[in-house]
C-alpha cells in the first residue's frame, strides 16, 4: 500500500515533500536565488519581446509608406501613359483616314519625262483609269 502513495505523489516520499515545502517556508538562500534569476529572466526575455515588436512594428510602417508612395507614383506613370496612348491613337486613326483616301491610287505608274538633267523615268501613283 506504500508503494501506491509514492507513485501518486509528485515528491515520491513523505520526507522529501516535507524538505521542500520547509524550505520554500523558510527562505532557503538557493531556492530565492533559483527563484529571482527565472523571474530576471522572464523579465528580460518580455523586454526583448516587446522591443523587437516595436521595432517591426516602426520597419513595417515604413515599408508600407513606401509601397504606397510608389504605388501612386506607378499610378501616375499609368495614367501619363494612357494619355499618350490615345493621343499615338487618335494619330494613327487620323493617318488610317488619309490612306484611305489614298486607297484608289494603289497603282505605281511611270513616265519617261525630259528634265534639266535630260530623260528621266519619273515614277508616282496613279488609278486604274475604268470608265
Amino acid at each position: 500500500m506504500y508503494q501506491d502513495q509514492e507513485r501518486t505523489r509528485p515528491y515520491g516520499s513523505p520526507a522529501t515533500a516535507r524538505v521542500f515545502l520547509h524550505q520554500l517556508k523558510h527562505g532557503s538562500g538557493r531556492v530565492v536565488t533559483c527563484a529571482l534569476v527565472v523571474g530576471l529572466l522572464g523579465l528580460a526575455f518580455g523586454a526583448a519581446n516587446l522591443t523587437f515588436l516595436l521595432f517591426y512594428h516602426s520597419t513595417t510602417t515604413a515599408q508600407i509608406n513606401q509601397i504606397r508612395q510608389e504605388l501612386s507614383q506607378a499610378q501616375s506613370s499609368l495614367a501619363n501613359a494612357q494619355s499618350s496612348y490615345n493621343r499615338l491613337s487618335n494619330k494613327v486613326s487620323a493617318i488610317n483616314a488619309g490612306m484611305a483616301a489614298l486607297a484608289p491610287y494603289s497603282k505605281v505608274c511611270s513616265t519617261d519625262l525630259t528634265g534639266p538633267n535630260g530623260p528621266a523615268q519619273f515614277y508616282f501613283l496613279c488609278s486604274d483609269q475604268r470608265p
